[in-house]
């Protein structure tokens, strides 16, 4: 897998060899393009001179012969462009998704399936002509052997279309940029209505939102109009100029024939061999749009995999355990300059569980993020099995770490999937031992298809309590080294809150370290240590008991000074 930020040009670089045989077979496929020119050159000069039937037979089954094998250079040379293509893609779909998922989708300046138009134009015909257009010079060096004049020009009628390419795409590039530009715009404003739908239907602001995005789509249906009128008169000119060229130079060719400077067959040939020279830049300029959308995907794929940098990836070869250390953890949230954590330290052997306890807003939650590195320590070090938790990928930190959130997202998906994270492949013994461990196998007997059952809406399907017992199946799947469980009893019901003690038990029993953010006492009866956070700060921690009872003891001495009082 291509995990750095060069995976565009080391995908390219594994395929450089499958394009240079593409370009290989350009030469000859060029090569036998001159057939049809040099077998009327036969046809005028041979054939209708000596009028023997013999001659033409045995070119026209030369020319068939050679016509085949250009026909089969063709076809393989397309098919090894889709190929590398399709090599590409296949190179690239992990990793544009790893940076779409941190760009968080890219941004609103993001085209349209990038890799994919990339794929596209190594399929299109525009990226062969620019292959045909590097041979272009041989065709003209054969003008040239018919009289010197036909190739000058032929070389002058090449560089003006050159010329005319050049500025069509100096111009039009500039005016498709505004036009995108400003349809970008139009489709933000939709997004940004959308999203604020309430405000705008309390507000009765409807009529004046809609006005302003007509105003906005019709800009951008201006800017792209005007970009295809100018775009639409390089390639009308471009093609008027090319057939003036081939009659230029039949009139050229003629006049050289009357002087008995060239043979009427010279003639015909190089007005042919002009046409093919030049053809290529006429197919460039009608796939333009296609060729310029693809190296702008280019670019962004490119800017993007530099932004994103390379993953640090330990290897599957590391088994964290379960002791985690936290020393002198202070978190800062993104979008924030205020740490919500501060100078906290503390802990935990593999077998233990921790729980941590407070009011709302003291920051359990961010503890529960920094714990299974999504919030990234501003100061301090979270260590697991001894290493930095950074230095763990996403993906191997979802293996080693279980977690079950206050609020359990489950995906369009069985619920087999989603207990195994979506895996495409479940580990069937994983996946049994995780929704025995969950105790979910209680309401999934009594579904038809149990964990096979598909859930197109998880949250109108599924109750929050049996969403909370699925989400900790997912949790325990694949039995990890660290639990970390927010408010994981905050939507469950007795038998819930049951299942729940019972498998922090069994993963205390395997090993496994347990830490619990949580307010409910039900929830923490299993938990060896207690910490209690306040405004972001560990003000006590120690052995669950003398904990609750430090707790009970000031609780007591507020009440009886407020009594007093």
């Amino acid at each position: 897998m291509l995990l750095g930020p060069d995976a565009l040009k080391d995908a390219l670089r594994e395929n450089r060899w499958l394009l240079w045989a593409v370009f290989v077979f350009g030469f000859f496929v060029n090569c036998l393009a001159l057939t049809g020119p040099l077998f009327m050159l036969q046809v005028y000069d041979r054939v209708l001179a000596s009028g023997s039937e013999e001659t033409l037979v045995a070119l026209l089954v030369l020319v068939a012969g050679l016509f085949v094998l250009f026909g089969c250079l063709e076809f393989s040379r397309g098919r090894v462009l889709a190929r590398v293509g399709a090599r590409l893609e296949s190179a690239l779909n992990v990793r544009a998704f790893e940076v779409q998922f941190a760009q968080n989708k890219g941004g609103t300046d993001a085209p349209d399936d990038p890799v994919r138009a990339v794929r596209d134009i190594f399929g299109s015909p525009y990226l062969l002509a620019l292959f045909d257009a590097f041979w272009t010079p041989l065709f003209l060096v054969a003008i040239f052997i018919f009289h010197p004049f036909l190739g000058w020009l032929a070389l002058i009628g090449g560089g003006v279309l050159f010329l005319s390419t050049a500025i069509h795409q100096w111009v039009v590039r500039r005016l498709a940029a505004s036009a995108e530009d400003t349809a970008r715009q139009s489709t933000s404003f939709a997004s940004e209505v959308i999203a604020k739908r309430e405000t705008v239907m309390a507000g009765g602001l409807q009529p004046q939102m809609a006005e302003r995005w007509v105003v906005l789509r019709q800009a951008a249906l201006e800017a792209y109009l005007k970009a295809a009128d100018r775009s639409g008169g390089f390639l009308a000119f471009a093609r008027a100029f090319r057939m003036f060229l081939q009659s230029a130079m039949l009139a050229a060719g003629a006049m050289l024939v009357l002087d008995s400077a060239l043979t009427a067959g010279g003639m015909i040939a190089a007005s042919v061999l002009m046409g093919r020279a030049l053809a290529p830049v006429e197919q460039v300029l009608n796939g333009w749009p296609v060729l310029l959308r693809a190296r702008t995907s280019w670019r962004y794929l490119s800017m993007q995999f530099e932004c994103v940098g390379e993953q640090t990836e330990m290897g599957s070869s590391v088994q964290a355990k379960g002791d985690l250390s936290v020393s002198e953890l202070t978190v800062i949230p993104p979008g924030r300059s205020a740490p919500v954590l501060r100078n906290l330290s503390f802990k935990l052997e593999p077998g233990q569980a921790l729980g941590v306890i407070g009011p709302s807003g003291s920051g359990k939650s961010a503890l529960a993020k920094a714990l299974i590195g999504l919030w990234p320590p501003a100061i301090g070090d979270i260590r697991l099995g001894g290493v930095s938790l950074d230095r763990y990928a996403y993906a191997e930190r979802g293996q080693i770490i279980g977690h079950l959130g206050q609020d359990v997202t489950l995906f369009r998906g069985t619920i087999g999937e989603n207990v195994a994270g979506m895996a495409v492949r479940p580990d069937a013994n994983k996946l049994a031992a995780a929704i025995e461990a969950s105790k979910a196998d209680t309401f999934l007997s009594d579904l038809d298809a149990g964990s096979d059952t598909y859930l197109n809406d998880p949250k109108s399907e599924l109750s929050g309590g049996q969403r909370q017992r699925i989400g900790l199946a997912r949790a325990l799947y694949g039995n990890p080294s660290l639990l970390v469980l927010d408010d994981p009893s905050s939507a469950l019901d007795a038998d819930g809150s049951a299942a729940l003690n019972e498998a922090i038990r069994d993963a205390k029993s395997s090993g496994q370290a347990v830490v619990i953010m949580s307010h409910r006492p039900a929830a923490i009866q299993n938990c060896d240590r207690l910490a209690v956070l306040e405004a972001g700060r560990i003000t006590k921690i120690g052995p669950r008991d003398e904990i609750l009872k430090s707790m009970l003891k000031n609780g007591s001495a507020i009440r009886h000074a407020r009594g007093a009082a």
